[in-house]
């Protein structure tokens, strides 16, 4: 019946059907024009004719690794705490930029009772207003403190304190870093920022420009507790690079969390470490620069050092920590 239904149709019968080809992209048959195909009697096949077509494929180019410009070399030796701290805190101003307005710096040397600060002065910001700037030149007279510009307490603070093998010390560090420098970039890796603080005037460009030949401060951040801070390579010499890498970094925030397992404020922290009640967390001074306002800074630096050296103490007591307090 099938054979019979497909001959009314005047269709071939599925069991005697041409093969049918498929040439060029094109389903084919043997009823195609003779004048495309050349006939073999004996086989009785049909074979195609041969044609060439361009074949385009997609690709793409992966450039060669470039070899490091400069090797780390050798990790540098380093004692267990830091032999000297550079503490500070800053205040911004009540704007979105949170553009440095002043701060507060404490440092000291190590001693068998902790941290005894030696030095303690102001920072201002570079364009601070003369009203501001006049009163912290008068509060620094009456308490005796030094008053350093923020550029100067880069150059003659900061360097010559991570080129001895100090620490820069704060609490919640990644913050007064950001304040205290002139400009920051992505890392190349994607996982954090770097920090350049020091910059000279272009006579050619007429600008502020970075001084390459200052390490930049590389911050990689672990997650919203805890940080990695590295220092950068120079234009100097293999020695200046060399004493530089010397600088350690201390958030006392991170150690904290680290000893206690617990997310702290600095109030919370010294609470919990039962600090002095002259450490007591005074109400925030808002507004312009006032004599207040500093008090309220230096109260913060003092807390910082005093729960440094607390917490110091607690890290002491784990004889099985082979990692450094700052790592």
């Amino acid at each position: 019946m099938k054979s019979r239904a497909f001959a009314c149709l005047d269709l071939p019968s599925p069991t005697n059907r041409k093969h049918r080809r498929y040439v060029a992209g094109r389903r084919t048959s043997s009823h195609d024009p003779p004048d495309r195909w050349s006939a073999n009697s004996k086989e009785k096949q049909f074979t195609p004719e041969l044609n060439k077509f361009d074949i385009f494929t997609r690709c793409h180019t992966v450039l060669p690794t470039k070899p490091a410009s400069r090797s780390r070399g050798e990790a540098v030796e380093v004692p267990k705490h830091p032999l000297y701290i550079l503490a500070f805190d800053t205040e911004t101003t009540e704007d979105l930029e949170l553009a440095l307005e002043f701060g507060v710096y404490q440092y000291g040397s190590l001693t068998p009772d902790g941290y005894v600060i030696e030095e303690e002065g102001l920072i201002s910001a570079d364009s601070l207003d003369e009203r501001s700037l006049s009163v912290l030149r008068a509060y620094s007279e009456e308490h005796n403190l030094r008053l350093r510009s923020r550029r100067n307490f880069v150059e003659s603070v900061v360097w010559p304190t991570l080129r001895v093998g100090g620490a820069l010390v704060a609490f919640n560090l990644g913050f007064d870093l950001s304040r205290i420098a002139v400009r920051w970039s992505d890392r190349k890796d994607g996982k954090g920022f770097s920090f350049y603080l020091s910059d000279y005037w272009s006579e050619k460009r007429k600008r502020w420009e970075v001084n390459r030949f200052r390490p930049g401060i590389a911050r990689t951040s672990i997650d919203s507790k805890k940080s990695f801070y590295s220092i950068g390579f120079t234009e100097g010499t293999a020695d200046e690079v060399k004493e530089y890498r010397r600088g350690r970094f201390l958030d006392v925030r991170t150690l904290a969390f680290v000893l206690t397992n617990r997310s702290h404020s600095l109030d919370s922290l010294c609470n919990a470490l039962d600090a002095p009640p002259r450490l007591a967390k005074s109400e925030y001074m808002s507004g312009p620069v006032s004599p207040e306002k500093i008090k309220y800074c230096r109260r913060d630096v003092t807390a910082t050092v005093w729960c440094l050296n607390a917490l110091r103490k607690e890290f002491d007591l784990h004889k099985d920590l082979s990692l450094h307090p700052d790592r």
